[in-house]
């Protein structure tokens, strides 16, 4: 289960080194993968339904019986030596911890309706250790008809989620992992990977951010040849701009997945499909993406026609800087789109010179008087997040 359960994670997840759990009822299983490969596995008959039948016999939980279930817990997993410390190594040789199945999904929710969370997508969520402290702390002073009530937690795990909760948190102790991501894909995901991709070998994606991105925009019927013009003008200013902006490829890759994407909020209605499109993205469950990935191509998008940016709901997801990383990457949507007004590919490349002012000189094949007019009319966002006067000519 553990293994076939590793697309199911590295699909969509995408870290370079997985510690993947995956807590079932009767036993719970630990799969390392590193890259494409699988390392090692380990498994105990240590599940929530077992543990709860052992070690759970008052409600709310006695003290006794905590104490009880956190040892027993500890034992199952004394022999698992290669997890010791494999979170606390630098981040760039270190281990991301993953969970699959329904109890982490659970513990996700509860921790995400507690902290009002601006998204309702569960993968790709990150629990913290403190965090899930504190749920446990919460959980112990609640009978199970209390608990059944938490927001987040549905009636049939009411009863097992303590267990649960304890397993990850002496996986994550025992790892020194300060969190926990959560994949809302797991074993019947990984099963068709398989099947899916039977020529791969494992059956992972090679790259499974840009299939996602095209798997949506293909999905709402998007207009290929204008969203590749639109991706082709938007990157061919934030290449000649970038002595202004300073940003580097992950921003460049960002802003080519929104200019992929920003039309797809046609689906729904031509009038405010930049909005539309920005709700499409946040729901549809991309894979490969964190949550603040998610949440800057969405505003990127909604602000690829007008307005000024505000980060609104999103603002607990995102850094301090993204405003206006935000600003800056829409105002260059923006012109591009504007330069592929008539969805006609009559722009055929620009020329950037930066100056006091930014003079952007097009090529063109036909009369892009109406392009060249709508872009220097539509610059007002690039003005106010570059700071320089920008002229299209």
């Amino acid at each position: 289960g553990g293994v076939t359960g590793c697309p199911g994670v590295g699909n969509p997840l995408c870290p370079a080194t997985t510690c993947a759990v995956d807590i079932g009822g009767g036993s719970t299983q630990v799969t390392m993968a590193r890259g494409r490969g699988f390392l090692r596995a380990f498994s105990q008959p240590v599940g929530v339904v077992r543990l709860t039948e052992r070690y759970v016999r008052s409600d709310p939980v006695s003290n006794k019986d905590f104490k009880a279930l956190e040892a027993a817990v500890a034992e199952a997993f004394a022999g698992l030596d290669w997890l010791q410390q494999s979170g606390a190594l630098p981040s760039e040789s270190g281990t991301t911890l993953a969970g699959i199945g329904g109890t982490i999904r659970t513990l996700a929710e509860i921790d995400m309706k507690q902290r009002r969370y601006p998204l309702d997508n569960v993968h790709g969520y990150v629990l913290q250790r403190e965090r899930l402290e504190a749920q446990i702390e919460l959980l112990r002073t609640l009978n199970v008809r209390q608990r059944a009530e938490l927001p987040g937690i549905s009636r049939d795990r009411a009863d097992l989620i303590l267990a649960g909760a304890v397993i990850v948190h002496q996986l994550m102790r025992q790892g020194g992992f300060d969190s926990i991501i959560v994949s809302g894909q797991g074993l019947r995901e990984g099963l068709f990977y398989e099947r899916f991709l039977v020529d791969e070998n494992p059956p992972l994606f090679g790259d499974m951010r840009g299939f996602s991105v095209q798997n949506l925009a293909r999905l709402y019927n998007y207009e290929a040849l204008h969203a590749a013009k639109v991706r082709e003008l938007a990157l061919s200013l934030f290449d000649q701009l970038r002595p202004l902006h300073g940003y580097g490829d992950w921003e460049r890759t960002l802003l080519g997945y929104a200019a992929t994407l920003h039309d797809i909020g046609l689906a729904v209605s031509y009038y405010d499909h930049h909005k539309h499109g920005a709700y499409l993205i946040v729901n549809a469950a991309l894979q490969g993406f964190t949550h603040r990935e998610i949440a800057l191509m969405a505003l990127i998008v909604r602000y690829h026609r007008k307005g000024d940016v505000q980060v609104g709901q999103y603002r607990d997801l995102l850094e301090p800087d993204d405003q206006q990383r935000v600003a800056r990457l829409a105002a260059l949507l923006r012109l591009a789109e504007y330069l592929e007004r008539r969805k006609s590919q009559v722009i055929q490349g620009l020329r950037v010179e930066i100056g006091e002012r930014v003079l952007v000189t097009t090529r063109a094949v036909g009369d892009a008087t109406v392009e060249i007019w709508d872009a220097n009319r539509g610059s007002g966002l690039f003005r106010k997040s570059f700071g320089r006067e920008i002229e299209i000519v």
